[in-house]
C-alpha cells in the first residue's frame, strides 16, 4: 500500500518541509485548488522530489493506480444553479455508522513519511474530527491501540 499525495493533502497532515510546519490552508492559499489534481500539482512544488515521487506512485506495474484514476473520470459533479441550498447535508449512513460525509480514508502505509511524530494517528484523529471512517493498514507505523487511544484521548472514539 502506497500513500497517495491527494489522500495526504487532502485529510489535513502537516507536512514539513524545513523549519516551519506547512497546514493545508497554508498550501493552497495562494493556488485555485479546484480539484485532486490541483493537489497532486501543489504537491509536486512542495515536497522533496523522493518523497513526493514515491507518494504519487503505485506499486508493481501501476495498474491499480491508473484504474482508480480512470474509474474518477467517469463521476462528474453537476452544477445545480438558482436553486435553495440553505438545507443541503453530505450526511448519509454506511453499515449504520452515521457519517458528516460520504468519503472513507482508505488504508494506507507509513503515514510517519509526512508526519514523523503522529502517524497514522493523525490521519485518524482528522477522520474523526469531520466525522468520517477511517481505515488503517497492515503497513501502518502506527499500532491500532495507539490509533484508538489518539482517537479516545480526542473524544467520541
Amino acid at each position: 500500500n502506497i500513500i497517495n499525495t491527494t489522500s495526504i493533502l487532502l485529510y489535513g497532515f502537516t507536512i514539513t518541509l524545513s523549519e516551519e510546519p506547512l497546514s493545508l490552508a497554508a498550501m493552497t492559499a495562494e493556488y485555485k485548488i479546484c480539484n485532486a489534481s490541483d493537489y497532486q500539482i501543489r504537491a509536486r512544488s512542495l515536497l522533496p522530489k523522493p518523497l513526493y515521487e514515491y507518494l504519487a506512485s503505485g506499486t508493481d506495474d501501476e495498474q491499480t493506480l491508473a484504474e482508480n484514476t480512470s474509474a474518477f473520470k467517469y463521476w462528474y459533479l453537476r452544477p445545480r444553479v438558482m436553486r435553495p441550498v440553505g438545507s443541503i447535508s453530505t450526511a448519509t449512513t454506511l453499515f449504520g455508522q452515521k457519517l458528516s460525509l460520504p468519503v472513507f480514508i482508505s488504508p494506507a502505509g507509513v503515514h510517519a513519511l509526512c508526519d514523523e511524530v503522529h502517524g497514522e494517528c493523525a490521519s485518524a484523529r482528522a477522520a474523526q474530527r469531520v466525522g468520517t471512517l477511517f481505515g488503517l493498514s497492515q503497513h501502518a507505523t502506527r499500532s491500532i491501540e495507539q490509533v484508538a487511544d489518539a482517537c479516545a484521548s480526542q473524544g467520541n472514539a
